[in-house]
């Protein structure tokens, strides 16, 4: 056993992460009772950017070594990147028990989660042990928002940013209630205060570069992200961040190169397969597109489910698979004009051309009137599934329209 883990801390050191998990994959497979060969497994699975593998092996590691704290926490981290955030917060709140948790990380799940009371009593705890803690009052302030005091909530978020010295958190926190209630360009100034404030975050150059991304402000957007990796370069989200940036700005071969170099430190990562699937759908290299965009969980967020399904549909390849990450996308409850019109594209490739005209009817009553080139694609495509289905004098009538 010792050797197999030798091999696959050597491996995964040397930068050959594939064949680290193969040998480490082998140490479990050999040794199916060795509380340790699962949860190296696990750390390594995580660490390449599978959170469900890692929490497969994790829970097996627990339940082999129930008392394991080390196995618990990987098994609430896996669970928690995973968006499995009830069962990490019941993981969290035994650590925190034992004397081991992370009370940062059991608040973050019980918010995610909606458990304000098990985060109230959490952020409690962590005022008794150190009243000036930021994170902790600003915590404070996301539940009474939650809770629908949103003025107080914001005012206690306001007040964690001016105790000093800075952290990141009440900056994020503050500027997500204010997209929240309607406010986006306060939630702008707020993140470039921040970045002022506190300029080796690089978490919160990432959340800048996201929101001058939703504003069309492409080039600071992509200045903003790169000053995150150049803060840190192991920050997945700021490498993301960058690539959607670079591919939307049309510089495609960079933002695949750094995909791909991506890709090699996070092999296991449908997040970064997803961001490259995008670019490679750009730049028409389509079978490759199709593949990584077919890798992406049923469990991913629906919006990640949203644009795996619009590049398995353009690239016509896995069309059945890219179908159903849509329809699943549209089960979890996203609601978009986007998700009706490439729903009706799936459907309409799939020759359902009832259901199809019914999904581009739909993104035609919600898209904006200005998106004109969005609005006609929708038009033609429901004249091309009514002619499908032989409704011609409908089609005509469309195309009039």
């Amino acid at each position: 056993e010792a050797w197999f883990e030798l091999l696959a801390s050597g491996l995964w050191r040397s930068g050959d992460r594939a064949s680290a998990i193969e040998a480490a994959t082998r140490r479990s497979q050999r040794f199916p009772a060795k509380t340790a060969a699962r949860e190296g497994l696990g750390r390594l699975l995580f660490e390449a950017g599978d959170s469900e593998g890692s929490r497969d092996q994790s829970a097996l590691a627990l339940a082999l070594s129930p008392s394991s704290q080390a196995a618990r926490r990987l098994l609430a981290t896996s669970l928690q990147d995973s968006g499995e955030f009830t069962e990490a917060l019941s993981h969290w709140k035994i650590l925190a028990i034992e004397g081991a948790g992370d009370p940062e990380a059991l608040v973050e799940c019980a918010m995610r989660a909606g458990d304000t009371d098990s985060a109230s009593a959490a952020v409690a705890k962590q005022l008794q042990q150190d009243p000036t803690s930021r994170a902790a009052r600003a915590v404070e302030g996301r539940i009474l928002a939650a809770s629908g005091s949103v003025a107080a909530g914001r005012e206690k978020i306001e007040a964690a940013i001016e105790l000093g010295p800075q952290t990141a958190g009440p900056y994020l926190a503050l500027a997500n209630l204010q997209t929240e209630t309607g406010d986006p360009l306060e939630a702008g100034k707020t993140l470039a205060r921040g970045v002022q404030a506190i300029p080796g975050s690089a978490e919160i150059r990432v959340a800048l570069a996201r929101w001058l991304s939703s504003q069309g402000r492409l080039s600071e957007g992509l200045e903003t992200a790169a000053s995150a990796t150049a803060l840190d370069s192991d920050n997945l989200a700021a490498v993301l961040v960058e690539a959607d940036l670079l591919r939307q700005l049309g510089h495609l071969d960079q933002a695949i190169a750094n995909l791909r170099q991506a890709a090699r430190l996070k092999p296991l990562s449908w997040r970064v397969g997803l961001a490259l699937a995008e670019a490679l759908v750009a730049r028409g290299e389509f079978e490759e597109a199709a593949h990584l965009a077919a890798a992406v969980p049923a469990s991913a967020p629906p919006e990640a489910l949203l644009t795996a399904g619009k590049v398995g549909v353009t690239a016509g390849i896995q069309l059945e698979t890219a179908l159903r990450a849509l329809t699943q996308a549209d089960a979890a409850g996203l609601s978009s004009p986007d998700l009706d019109f490439w729903l009706g594209r799936g459907l309409e490739s799939d020759g359902q051309f009832g259901p199809a005209i019914v999904r581009f009817e739909q993104a035609l009553a919600r898209l904006p009137v200005e998106l004109v080139e969005l609005r006609e694609a929708a038009t033609l495509g429901v004249a091309r599934c009514a002619l499908g289905a032989g409704q011609i004098s409908f089609a005509l009538t469309t195309l009039e329209s």
